[in-house]
């Protein structure tokens, strides 16, 4: 009998010690860290900070095959409409500017040439210039003085083609839209764009 009840008090004893056994430490996440940091370093060796995996694409790059994106409405325009230096295509007036008898003491100092083209058309009607050079002048400018007017002469986009009118203007005041006394000017129409070169005299004077 007594034995029976010492081992039944030793059963509860190791019951006992086993619920108050204790729990497992809590895992050490700073020193997990610390032993992965070498190796996520090692792995990135030799790639500069900030550098993307091999393989990866650069920063906004579309994958092979994407549509292009971008451009715009202004993207692929070409020249013209009259922009300074613009070119379209258009057909060539070439000659020379000569001077009539006497008109070359008329000449003020400082003056220049205003060659224009304009484009035929009835009497009466308004005909704009569609190409123009300006000609500097100097006491050093020997007569006749030749010219080419072509793309890069174009004004408001319209091109020189069939026949036009042909106008220089020995102009005072420097202003291709005004006319002063004293100004000395030669015409010449229906002259052919792309036909031979053309004498265009000045031998008239405001």
């Amino acid at each position: 009998m007594k034995r029976a009840l010492g081992l039944t008090i030793a059963l509860l004893l190791l019951s006992a010690c086993a619920d108050n056994k204790p729990a497992p430490p809590a895992p050490n996440t700073e020193a997990q860290a610390a032993k992965t940091a070498p190796l996520q370093a090692a792995k990135i060796k030799g790639q500069p900070a900030g550098a993307m995996p091999a393989g990866h694409g650069a920063h906004g790059a579309m994958p092979p095959g994407h549509p292009a994106v971008g451009g715009g409405m202004m993207g692929n325009t070409g020249h013209g409409g009259g922009a300074p230096g613009a070119s379209v295509e258009s057909g060539k007036v070439a000659g020379r500017i000569s001077l009539a008898e006497g008109f070359e003491a008329k000449i003020k100092p400082g003056s220049i040439i205003f060659l224009m083209v304009r484009p035929v058309v009835p009497a009466g009607q308004p005909a704009p210039a569609i190409a123009a050079r300006r000609i500097d002048l100097s006491p050093e400018t020997k007569f006749p003085i030749q010219f080419v007017l072509g793309p890069r002469d174009i004004m408001q986009g319209v091109p020189m083609k069939g026949e036009v009118t042909l106008e220089a203007r020995i102009d005072q005041d420097k202003d291709a839209i005004s006319k002063s006394p004293g100004d000395l000017i030669g015409r010449l129409g229906a002259v052919k764009v792309d036909g031979p070169a053309v004498d265009l005299v000045i031998n008239q004077a405001l």
